[in-house]
């Protein structure tokens, strides 16, 4: 059984370093092109051949756009929620 002593050392050992993160994969493909993907279902999809790479690219992309637009959205609506309790209050 592990001290308390031990188990502070083994959570302190990485305090000050980065932690590796995957962030892309290159995968190499039957005609010996090299592709880069994000470790992702539509990732893994592209990587068991259920997408081609542009229909890969056009997800990973509409995926970003939406992320953009709905807290854009969010953002306005606080604001506008925001302006419609001051004026309301005043």
């Amino acid at each position: 059984m592990k001290t308390e002593n031990q188990i502070e050392d083994l959570l302190n050992l990485n305090r000050d370093k980065e932690l590796p993160v995957i962030t892309k994969i290159i995968l190499e493909g039957d005609n010996g092109i090299l592709y880069s993907i994000e470790p992702s279902d539509i990732g893994l999809k592209f990587a068991t051949g259920e997408l081609s790479y542009n229909e890969y690219k056009a997800l990973q992309k509409d995926g970003k756009n939406k992320l953009f637009m709905y807290g854009s959205l969010s953002i306005i609506s606080f604001v506008l929620v925001g302006w419609g309790m001051l004026f309301y209050l005043i």
